[in-house]
């Protein structure tokens, strides 16, 4: 194997470089060094001599052959060796669950298109089960953890297992910290006054930041939905997320949860409240003579009649009603006053 090109988690396929390495033996292509010169390696062209159809059975975009037909190199003993550069598109179960920290396990099964088991028995070359990885370019986004090979079919086909661990500091640094720093400076907007005007400034930056990540997040969509869609009757909430988000991350943010017997009481002291101001506010408009008029404008004017008492020079009263305060109502007003 030489490179993962790559790992479609959407269409679900692996694009792999590999360099297929098959031996055989053909009892027709044997000769005497000693009679040809001491030859003992000599190369043929494909076409020239008898060739294995091993295909890829998994294969996903339908092309079945290799990407260059190589030389075959043949040995004095019959031994015959052909490594054809191939680039292979097969197909593979992508599972996303544990999306960026996920490990994945794709197969290859390689096989003879027409020949029955028992005309074709494949076997591990040189005895080495697992696929050679010595020129092998490391993935920048994948891992290889292990390429085992499995024989099956009665040894007329081959499966390997690329079992493959994504590199999560990428995702980490790209996706998730900026998206965890996104999502508390939305939650700092509430703490600002509103009257300040940097409020909508923040809010407005933060949303075109979120606009910029669509492109990331349209890549994990699978997983957005299976968190989104999660409730109390299809899932169960683990304990280390009500630790972090019901009693950790409300003490880091200075919030409280509210109790409803709490509510119930802080309601109850509030009407309580209303009514003693309503009271007051009633007696103390009683006792004042204060009378409400709405204005052009619409606004309420509170304005006191003064308590004046009008008399002619020979008004025998007019003595004791200097003496004698006293406040007139609204409808007292165009009435004129006694002696």
């Amino acid at each position: 194997m030489v490179l993962l090109i790559n790992v479609d988690e959407k269409n679900q396929i692996m694009h792999t470089n590999v360099w297929p390495t098959m031996k055989w033996y053909d009892y027709q292509m044997q000769w005497d060094p000693r009679s040809y010169g001491g030859i003992k390696t000599i190369r043929v062209p494909p076409e020239k001599v008898w060739l294995p159809d091993i295909v890829l059975f998994n294969n996903a975009d339908g092309n079945y052959l290799v990407s260059f037909y190589s030389n075959v190199v043949v040995e004095n003993t019959g031994e015959m060796l052909w490594v054809p550069p191939a680039i292979y598109v097969s197909s593979c179960t992508i599972d996303v669950e544990y999306f960026p920290f996920d490990a994945q396990t794709c197969q290859m099964m390689f096989g003879s298109w027409t020949f029955k088991p028992d005309e074709v028995v494949m076997n591990y070359l040189d005895g080495k089960r697992l696929v050679e990885l010595n020129d092998y370019s490391p993935s920048g986004i994948w891992d290889i953890m292990d390429v085992p090979g499995k024989l099956t079919e009665d040894r007329s086909k081959i499966i390997y297992s690329i079992h493959i661990r994504r590199k999560t500091l990428f995702y980490t640094v790209i996706l998730i910290m900026p998206t965890v720093m996104m999502a508390f400076l939305s939650m700092m907007v509430f703490y600002l006054p509103a009257e300040a005007s940097e409020k909508i400034t923040l809010a407005i930056s933060i949303l075109l930041a979120l606009v910029v990540f669509l492109l990331l997040v349209s890549k994990v969509t699978v997983v957005i939905i299976n968190v989104y869609f999660r409730g109390p009757t299809t899932h169960i909430m683990q304990p280390w997320v009500r630790h972090v988000f019901l009693k950790t991350l409300p003490l880091m943010l200075a919030m409280k949860r509210p109790d409803q017997d709490w509510d119930r009481r802080r309601s109850s002291v509030e009407g309580s409240e209303r009514r003693k101001m309503w009271k007051k506010t009633v007696k103390r408009d009683t006792v004042s003579g204060s009378m409400q008029s709405t204005g052009s404008n619409g606004a309420v004017d509170a304005k006191r009649i003064p308590t004046i008492r009008e008399h002619h020079p020979f008004c025998p009263n007019s003595g004791e009603s200097d003496r004698k305060a006293e406040t007139r109502t609204s409808k007292d007003v165009g009435k004129a006053p006694g002696c």
